[in-house]
């Protein structure tokens, strides 16, 4: 999806305060919204503090998706919230926000959108990239995005989507504590 996309829903946009530069700003303000800068682009390009888009744009939990189809039209459509307007596609935003490493040199950008240090956000995002990187990875065998989604509902079946992701997870091995030795014991 180009990245100027207009769609034929209201915009959902994040506070005044995402807007605003933090130190020159007093009262917090839109900026001015026009037809010429209501693409996400547009309005990208007006947001000051990324920081503060996730408590608007963030993706749900995975039990508020019935399918995978859903989760994969908020990562490249955007969530459509009825009666309300469209948020922008997670894609454009983590494109925008989102931490990037050279594979090479391991260096890179820290992402900016998301909340730091925060567990809920860590495990909230992993498990919602989990499913993006098993469509993409699909995709990168030769499958179109929608066939790859395809697949993925169908092997889900009758499950919820995260009980779906519970199935998917590699197994984790238990250790066992040692079993305190004889010696021990008898001391």
């Amino acid at each position: 999806m180009p990245p100027d996309f207009h769609s034929g829903r209201d915009l959902i946009i994040p506070s005044a305060e995402a807007f605003c530069d933090p130190i020159t700003a007093s009262v917090p303000q839109f900026p001015q919204f026009t037809a010429r800068n209501c693409s996400w682009s547009s309005i990208f390009e007006m947001v000051k503090q990324p920081s503060l888009l996730w408590a608007c744009w963030h993706p749900r939990n995975l039990g508020e998706y019935h399918t995978i189809k859903q989760l994969w039209a908020a990562w490249h459509e955007g969530t459509i919230v009825d009666g309300v307007g469209q948020m922008p596609p997670l894609q454009l935003i983590e494109q925008e926000w989102g931490g990037t490493k050279d594979r090479l040199t391991r260096k890179g950008r820290r992402q900016a959108w998301r909340p730091h240090n925060d567990n809920n956000v860590r495990r909230q995002w992993s498990q919602f990239m989990f499913f993006i990187a098993h469509i993409n990875s699909t995709m990168d065998a030769g499958n179109h995005a929608s066939e790859a989604v395809r697949i993925l509902d169908e092997q889900r079946g009758s499950m919820s989507v995260p009980q779906f992701h519970s199935k998917l997870q590699p197994k984790k091995k238990r250790t066992q504590a040692p079993a305190a030795s004889a010696d021990a014991s008898s001391v």
